[in-house]
């Protein structure tokens, strides 16, 4: 993996063994934990359903945006997969 393989979302620094998290939108979203004991040489992952977590919208762009997709999909509630991932990719065009 290389440098253009990732995206840093803080400027937080980067601490070698910390725990990791990965996250990518296609037709779902896959999110996974990442984390490594002192003594291994590589990361164990923990694969997980975060795509079906409430999308949190938090300002008024994002909280208009839920609710258009409320409204086109004809649903009462967003998860995280609904707003930006798979289908969803012609609602935000």
């Amino acid at each position: 993996m290389s440098e253009k393989d990732y995206t840093k979302v803080n400027e937080n620094p980067i601490v070698p063994g910390a725990q990791k998290v990965l996250i990518g939108a296609g037709t779902g979203i896959g999110e996974c934990l990442l984390t490594k004991s002192p003594q291994s040489t590589s990361y164990d992952i923990f694969p997980c359903e975060g795509g079906h977590t409430d999308f949190a919208a938090r300002n008024y762009l994002e909280y208009g945006y839920m609710e258009f997709v409320k409204n086109e999909l004809k649903v009462d509630r967003c998860s995280v997969e609904r707003c930006i991932a798979g289908p969803a990719i012609p609602l935000m065009y």
